[in-house]
């Protein structure tokens, strides 16, 4: 791994965590929104910016076929299981997040090691 590659990765792997980070505070001020079926602008609002962090770090981790769904949610009577999917699986995508970062510093340390560092 060159110098620029492992720059390239701490940028990557910072975004990535970044991304994680907001959508980890999106998912968990969703719960009490989509125990109620009666949700109002802000409501929708909240559900919205769960849904836009899901599929921008989906984007992140290549996770297509969720993301293109909610990409393409113009079907409102779909917003609804839309939303509790993003829901349902944000944490499953946390869980990849960590472990790809995880991964990701791991090859870091052993390139610093290697480069005497």
């Amino acid at each position: 791994m060159s110098r620029d590659k492992a720059a390239l990765l701490r940028e990557e792997l910072a975004g990535l965590r970044g991304a994680a980070q907001h959508l980890r505070y999106s998912w968990q001020r969703s719960d009490e929104v989509l125990a109620r079926d009666d949700w109002d602008d802000a409501a929708l609002e909240r559900l919205e910016s769960l849904a836009s962090r899901f599929a921008r770090l989906a984007d992140l981790v290549r996770i297509r076929e969720l993301r293109n769904l909610i990409a393409h949610e113009y079907a409102g009577d779909k917003l609804a299981e839309i939303y509790r999917a993003v829901a349902r699986l944000a944490p499953v995508l946390l869980d990849v997040v960590e472990r790809t970062a995880a991964y990701g510093d791991d090859a870091l340390r052993r390139y610093g090691r290697l480069m005497g560092g």
